[in-house]
């Protein structure tokens, strides 16, 4: 992200289909701020992006006769 973000006053809104109003932070331009948990979640779906697309990538060497295994 670009260092801090502005933010203003938390809004309360739903979370997880509980209904239940939770405090959540929000810049400025109405985007929230996300959750250490969902940030992690993130994190992880995209390491998990990144390898399947590697693994394609192998593959395809692969089937032009390049052992991706011997590359540096």
């Amino acid at each position: 992200m670009g260092g801090t973000p502005k933010t203003a006053l938390p809004r309360c809104i739903a979370f997880r289909d509980i209904p239940r109003l939770w405090l959540r932070w929000m810049t400025l331009e109405g985007n929230l701020i996300p959750l250490a948990s969902e940030e992690l979640a993130q994190a992880q779906l995209e390491a998990i992006k990144a390898k399947q697309r590697a693994e394609r990538l192998a593959a395809r060497l692969r089937e032009l006769g390049i052992n991706p295994d011997q590359l540096d």
